[in-house]
């Protein structure tokens, strides 16, 4: 085995387990300076260590100084919260070093061995996900440092800790990877389902940590026993303070056990099938479906033909989790917490209560929030006519008014983004207990001011018209600067810590002030919306004129 070759794949494959964001920003910065060529494996271990620096001073600070180590339930919860940011890291890194990148076999008929390959491709997927990884060994480095044992057998139980745990994600994460390949269906739809999947069990991971942990710290207080998802991390912990405490080393001896069973099944299942699977994988394309006619309603294509051809352009993976589930989820993820609450709340309470036209800004704010969030960035609308590729330049010359084209288009894809804001619209209204008239209210709303951005992003996609992209953060990240994204930041949060801000100080102020301002406000968002919505849709059609 030769680690300079090892070396040499494991910078190779770095470019696959690198976020394709970040590969964006590297190709910008060589197209600025062709001559200079950007280390990508470099720049990749370096904003890993970095952020992997960071996370490590900021859970290592309070140990520092409070002079002492965390509590038993705060480090068991610290360590696992990364146990579940290595999840959401190291699957889509392992999906695209082994099997997105499709060069397994060209490898081989150079003088690298399996073993070898294998290797790079793993080590590249370790240096891809050091921020998840490098702070769950600094904070058994700072536990080690505030014990106070014998560093002759606290270090190497803290190692055997870190590793271990971490290894264990690796392996279970790679086992995942594996068996999906071997199912005829995932290797036909591998795209969509990859992302679908990759995107699901990282915001899973999140979540569940969040909801599971919530209910643990309670029981923890009112039982004083701990969860036994931290049983494996406190066995860890009370060796490293114990280290000749015998009660800890059964559950040590189970977590190591199970570790050596994975191997195992890895060894004798997995690596004498693997290159077939892998190959397998890679050799397999999604299906498209073949147009064989189009089929014409006057002068303009047919309103079923325009749906199916509009969803084959959605079956790219990155395209369904990025515009459509991401964008339509991760806004509400903010609100869980909040809505339990009031779900769990006495029998007959009603949110309601606390919602008049006293309150009623903080709420406008709220839905402004969500329709920037869901229709203001990364949406499907910013990319609806960039997925076209080049077939965009034949639909131009064919018999059909592309305006009414590209107008119906919008529609379709607006429908389809729209599909998910309003079903977890109305499940939260629901939860809430809100009556009907202000559930639909709260959906009209919504549906003004994202009409509105919508035709923004719409309009802006044919201006930044891309053909040829192989990513769709490609498309979502064109003209999009540091520095605009900092403020599309700090404006579209700044709308959250406003509502938050007033719902604590509007029952301070003078009531006709508040009235007005909250008039002013929903006339000021909506008017913009709609004026967005007609100037936006005439820029479209000027563009298309002028080309």
């Amino acid at each position: 085995m030769r680690f300079n070759r090892i070396l040499t794949l494991v910078k190779t494959n770095l470019i696959f387990a690198t976020q394709p964001a970040q590969l964006q920003n590297y190709r910008k910065k060589q197209a600025k300076n062709p001559s200079k060529p950007v280390n990508v494996a470099m720049k990749t271990l370096m904003q890993q260590l970095l952020f992997a620096v960071m996370f490590g001073a900021l859970f290592g600070i309070p140990g520092a100084i409070s002079g002492r180590s965390y509590p038993p339930l705060q480090f068991a919860s610290t360590v696992f919260l990364f146990l579940m940011i290595l999840i959401s890291q190291a699957l889509p890194a392992i999906y695209n070093v082994f099997y997105e990148s499709k060069d397994f076999e060209s490898y081989l008929p150079y003088a690298f061995t399996e073993l070898e390959v294998i290797l790079g491709k793993s080590l590249s997927i370790v240096v891809a996900t050091l921020q998840g990884f490098l702070p769950i060994v600094m904070l058994f480095g700072i536990h080690v440092y505030f014990s106070g044992g014998n560093f002759l057998f606290t270090i190497p139980i803290a190692l055997i800790g870190a590793l271990v745990l971490s290894a264990i994600v690796y392996v279970l994460m790679f086992l995942l990877c594996f068996f999906l390949a071997k199912i005829p269906l995932f290797r036909k739809y591998q795209s969509v389902i990859a992302n679908v999947l990759i995107f699901g069990i990282s915001l899973g991971a999140i979540i569940g940590y969040q909801m599971i942990l919530s209910k643990s710290v309670v029981n923890t207080f009112i039982t004083g026993e701990m969860p036994i998802f931290l049983q494996p991390v406190l066995a860890f912990y009370n060796a490293i303070l114990n280290p000749f405490d015998m009660s800890v080393y059964p559950m040590i001896g189970f977590v190591i056990l199970v570790f050596v069973a994975i191997l195992l099944l890895v060894k004798f299942i997995v690596l004498p099938n693997f290159y077939e699977a892998v190959s397998q994988t890679s050799s397999s394309n999604v299906k498209v479906e073949r147009v064989k006619e189009m089929e014409l309603d006057g002068n303009k294509l047919s309103t079923k033909f325009m749906i199916r051809y509009t969803l084959r352009q959605l079956m790219e993976g990155s395209v369904l989790t990025q515009t459509i589930i991401a964008a339509g989820i991760l806004p509400y993820l903010l609100l869980l917490p909040t809505v339990l609450n009031f779900s769990g709340g006495p029998t007959g309470f009603s949110f309601m209560n606390f919602l008049n036209l006293n309150t009623f800004l903080p709420f406008a704010m709220l839905i402004t929030f969500i329709a920037g969030f869901n229709t203001g960035g990364n949406n499907l609308l910013a990319v609806g006519i960039s997925l076209e590729r080049e077939n965009y330049y034949y639909l131009k010359v064919l018999p059909f008014d592309m305006h009414q084209f590209l107008e119906r288009k919008f529609w379709i894809l607006f429908a389809i983004q729209s599909i998910i804001p309003v079903i977890l619209m109305t499940v939260i209204c629901t939860v809430l207990r809100l009556p009907i008239y202000m559930t639909l209210g709260i959906i009209l709303s919504w549906g003004i001011i994202s009409l509105g951005l919508s035709r923004w992003g719409y309009a802006r996609d044919l201006k930044l018209f891309t053909p040829t992209w192989t990513n769709v953060i490609e498309l979502l990240n064109r003209m999009r600067s540091g520095f605009k994204s900092v403020i599309f930041v700090v404006v579209l949060f700044g709308f959250i810590f406003g509502a938050v801000y007033l719902l604590i100080h509007l029952p301070e102020w003078n009531r006709t002030f508040v009235w007005f301002i909250t008039i002013a406000y929903v006339v000021v968002i909506l008017g913009l919306s709609i004026f967005a919505t007609f100037y936006y849709k005439k820029k479209l059609h000027e563009l298309i004129d002028s080309e």
